[in-house]
């Protein structure tokens, strides 16, 4: 993971310019029109797109216009992912927080972090205060799996420590029409100049507790180094993935190819959800998210590519 991670990778120089030439390239790309038509759908609420939103609508139209009002719940699954990342927190910052020994228990940790958040008043803790004993069971054998494995392959003598974790990256574009999230697990370093230069020097760390989707992620990687580009005015070195159920970890050195790529690639998203949003109807392409889709067997492509799976 220390290979990956990258920290014996020098910092480069950031050209300032980027971040607004790839604005720039967003807006030709996307076009007025589209905004227009987003615009137009709630005046009330600008488009918000996550990398999750972004992933859907250009894997599937069908999926993701069935998908994209359904309010969000967890799962057993769902709330391992959420979960592991609480859990890597407190183990990375154990000897930053006064009531936590160096030398903290994980089976005693998950279910003080499981105590904890069934006490909120939120759909994270009212999952979890609705749990069984087994389906508790279950779920926090789940997150310590990825937790043992993370403390296995993680550098102990890593430098330097994390700037943030669970980092936001936010980039509010064309005075506030189109937001575009994204949050990190960890980020690493800060910009620093080196003779007036800023420098390139920042490395963005994320957890995936389960398979691996690796086409898709290499996406991901690109468009949280375009949206930490927008928020800071320099893109990171470096974006990892580190995959709990395999172990390894893979790591993508940002330069412009790929930060422009991420931009065309939130264009090309956009303007297909303009094209629904004015009642074109939506493609289908089967893929894994078959598995999951509300829409069945009802779908002809969709069952077949499960058949077929």
């Amino acid at each position: 993971m220390r290979a990956a991670l990258g920290f014996d990778i020098p910092p480069r120089p950031s050209d300032m310019s980027l971040s607004a030439r790839l604005k720039g390239l967003l807006l030709d790309e996307i076009g007025e029109k589209a905004l227009d038509a987003i615009e137009a759908r709630d005046r009330r609420h600008p488009l918000t797109i996550d990398r999750i939103d972004l992933a859907d609508v250009l894997a599937c139209e069908a999926n993701y216009v069935e998908t994209k009002d359904v309010p969000f719940e967890y799962t057993p699954q769902k709330a391992r992912g959420s979960l592991a990342g609480t859990m890597l927190r407190r183990w990375y910052f154990r000897d930053q927080r006064p009531s936590v020994e160096r030398d903290w228990n994980p089976v005693e940790a998950i279910h003080e972090v499981l105590d904890e958040l069934s006490e909120q008043d939120d759909k994270l803790g009212r999952f979890i205060a609705g749990l069984s004993s087994g389906g508790r069971a279950d779920v926090a054998a789940g997150v310590l799996d990825v937790v043992h494995a993370f403390e296995e392959g993680w550098p102990l003598d890593i430098d330097p420590k994390p700037v943030r974790a669970h980092s936001s990256l936010r980039s509010k574009l064309f005075g506030g029409r189109l937001i575009l999230t994204y949050k990190v697990g960890f980020k690493f370093g800060q910009p620093r100049p080196q003779g007036g230069v800023p420098m390139s020097s920042v490395v963005l760390f994320d957890v995936r507790p389960g398979r691996e989707y690796e086409e898709e992620e290499r996406y991901n990687r690109w468009y949280a180094a375009l949206l930490e580009l927008f928020q800071v005015g320099v893109a990171p070195l470096r974006v990892v993935t580190w995959y709990a159920e395999s172990q390894h970890a893979v790591a993508d050195t940002i330069d412009e190819g790929k930060l422009e790529a991420a931009a065309r690639r939130v264009a090309g998203g956009v303007r297909r959800m303009a094209e629904l949003a004015e009642g074109r109807p939506p493609a289908i392409n089967p893929g894994w998210r078959c598995r999951y889709c509300p829409l069945g067997e009802s779908c002809t492509e969709g069952a077949g590519w499960i058949q077929d799976a």
